[in-house]
């Protein structure tokens, strides 16, 4: 059935000849324009981590904030201790899976630049201030732990209001 169709579409068929003519030069130029979508692709990755990554911090650091995302803000500061302590077991301690899966995007596309922690990679890529990676880590952590108390604390208190 799809014999007779090609047969009808191409014409007959000698053995050894293809029905695509794939010359070296076509298949350089379908491998050049396939690199070149993976470079699109990966660079789209890079910034797209940025933006989220970063965000999910801010997201992480101020959602308790606002009564409307209290809920949001303790599933996401749960999903980061999770994260950090739990996989952190078998990955090493803070490990997060947004962090590793941007390295990996990074080190396709050639950027060798990434430090051990995220937060001292974004302040030294945003501001250009190399502060300690201890510093850094420490700061991380009271403002994580700082952020889950409080979250914790109004989710609470707004339960116990609703009732």
């Amino acid at each position: 059935m799809v014999e007779e169709a090609v047969l009808k579409t191409v014409g007959p068929v000698s053995p050894g000849s293809s029905i695509l003519p794939l010359s070296a030069t076509n298949v350089f130029f379908v491998y050049k324009y396939f690199c070149l979508f993976l470079l699109m692709f990966y660079e789209l990755l890079n910034y797209f981590f940025f933006v989220f990554h970063t965000g999910l911090i801010l997201f992480n650091t101020f959602g308790y904030l606002f009564r409307r995302t209290r809920k949001w803000n303790l599933f996401t500061l749960l999903a980061t201790a999770f994260s950090w302590f739990i996989m952190g077991i078998w990955y090493g301690w803070g490990y997060c899976f947004c962090t590793d899966w941007h390295w990996q995007v990074r080190e396709q596309l050639g950027y060798h630049d990434m430090s051990y922690s995220y937060n001292h990679f974004l302040i030294l890529k945003l501001t250009g201030i190399n502060f300690s990676e201890q510093l850094v880590d420490v700061v991380t952590v009271v403002v994580f732990f700082t952020s889950l108390g409080l979250s914790i604390f109004l989710n609470i208190r707004d339960y116990i209001k609703a009732k």
